[in-house]
């Protein structure tokens, strides 16, 4: 009897401990893709940002 109470408690350890460490690795991989979804939107667009910026510095003289 007190062995079957010791294997339920490990088995509910186990169970939430597993449960822990698969909501630990998915939150890393969700952290992972929001970054590499952030260098591929920087790489993506800096080229046109930063022919955007030239464009306008090059125009504001004629603004003044």
């Amino acid at each position: 009897m007190r062995f079957l109470q010791l294997q339920r408690r490990f088995r509910s350890f186990a169970a939430r401990t597993r449960q822990r460490a698969q909501g630990t690795v998915e939150y890393g991989l969700v952290v992972a893709a929001g970054a590499m979804l952030a260098l591929l939107a920087y790489t993506l667009f800096s080229p046109i940002v930063r022919a955007v910026a030239t464009q306008v510095t090059g125009l504001l003289p004629s603004f003044r």
